[in-house]
């Protein structure tokens, strides 16, 4: 099979990915490129010594003039949603014309619609209302039992630790300095090792500098420990002040950058669980040409 796809490789605080813009294909070739992205090429792809390299690829479509975009992790997984990729997005849309500056962009991602308001280009930067961010959740409709946190605290010692639904699954744990990775990466281990969260989970230390400020580290399912996960800054946030932790403004540091979490309530459901505005910056990388037929790159 000969097909080739333009890609755009992006990143948003240095967590990266290969972008792939399906909405301009009809429906028959863009379902042949989304058939051939299985989770064998996806691999090669991020690979970042044989590939192009990437914490995941982003595939976007057009249904019915509704944006569409689907995250998939660098072990070829769904990963369901992804603030960072969100933003990238939004970039790409800006500087190949598709939106302006100060519009307000609507994508569906995973289970929800988002909507992304561009703030200012040059340098880009934009607020991305992520949804509802749920703490206490291990997936969309099931909370963390005390069995659960018995048997992670068994796992990772006594620290303050607790779950959140972002769209995808997080648990958070903090700790009492600057997390290093060979820490998160061991913790990582061990919550893996429970078996608690079947799907998976996104896993972050961090450490509450003040009520307005927390340095992490989130170690990704499917990818591993990334510079940055914007729906684990928000997961973060959300479960800091639960704790009385943090504030429900707040910037999180990672190792590739800044975001700036808000906490908002619902407008139509003050007693629900707020919803997290991310705001950014995003850098479009380089772009190409990816051969899905050559060599290196057969699915």
């Amino acid at each position: 099979m000969n097909l080739s796809v333009p890609f755009v490789k992006v990143h948003g605080c240095a967590n990266d990915f290969v972008l792939v813009d399906l909405t301009a294909w009809n429906t028959a070739r863009r379902n042949q490129v989304v058939a051939t992205l299985d989770s064998k090429l996806v691999r090669n792809i991020c690979d970042r010594r044989r590939g192009i390299g990437a914490d995941g690829v982003l595939v976007l479509t057009d249904d019915d003039g509704s944006t569409s975009a689907e995250i998939l992790n660098a072990d070829g997984t769904a990963g369901g949603m992804c603030g960072n990729g969100l933003r990238c997005i939004a970039l790409y849309l800006l500087r190949t014309g598709a939106a302006n500056t100060r519009q307000t962009l609507n994508v569906f991602m995973g289970s929800r619609q988002t909507s992304i308001l561009i703030e200012r280009d040059h340098p880009f930067r934009c607020a991305l209302d992520l949804g509802r961010v749920e703490p206490g959740m291990k997936s969309a409709v099931a909370p963390l039992s005390d069995h659960d946190r018995s048997v992670l605290r068994d796992a990772v010692g006594d620290a303050c630790l607790d779950s959140a639904w972002a769209g995808n699954p997080h648990l958070v744990i903090f700790v009492n300095g600057h997390p290093e990775e060979r820490d998160l990466v061991d913790m990582a281990s061990k919550v893996r090792e429970t078996g608690v969260f079947r799907s998976g989970v996104n896993i972050s230390l961090a450490f509450a500098a003040s009520p307005g400020r927390v340095v992490a580290m989130t170690d990704e399912r499917g990818v591993g420990p990334t510079q940055a996960c914007a729906s684990g800054a928000a997961a973060i946030v959300a479960t800091g002040r639960r704790a009385g932790l943090l504030g429900s403004t707040c910037t999180v540091a990672m190792p590739g950058g800044e975001l700036a979490i808000e906490l908002v309530a619902h407008p139509e459901a003050i007693d629900s669980p707020p919803i997290a505005r991310i705001s950014g910056t995003a850098e479009i990388v380089f772009s190409g040409t990816l051969p899905l037929s050559a060599a290196g790159f057969e699915a």
